[in-house]
């Protein structure tokens, strides 16, 4: 019970700040950003379901947090919190954490397809 709490928590910030940017935090920039990850999350959220005693979950949460962390940061820029420099290092760290993820995840993937 505590793993679906935790994901539906992260998939609720996650969503509730990409609408944050939508409206009242937008700089005059493209939605597309934003709705891609509302749709992303909601895409994770779906599939969690189905997922909850699989190895899958691991992956799919990191994922998740990630991207959150990812918006949280994009937040914070966006009302000139934090530096260009800070957000550009979280944004890297956060490109080779999401790399990783889906590279054991495709090895995961032609792993069980071997079996």
């Amino acid at each position: 019970m505590t793993r679906k709490w935790a994901f539906v928590f992260w998939s609720s910030l996650n969503i509730v700040i990409n609408l944050l940017l939508i409206r009242p935090f937008n700089q005059g920039e493209v939605i597309f950003s934003n709705l891609l990850l509302i749709g992303i999350t909601l895409v994770l959220l779906s599939t969690f379901s189905r997922v909850v005693d699989n190895s899958w979950f691991k992956l799919e949460f990191v994922l998740l947090i990630t991207l959150t962390i990812l918006s949280i940061i994009r937040m914070l820029y966006r009302i000139n919190i934090i530096s260009g420099l800070l957000a550009i290092i979280v944004a890297l760290i956060a490109f080779i954490t999401i790399t990783v993820i889906l590279l054991v995840g495709i090895a995961r993937w032609k792993s069980i397809s071997k079996n």
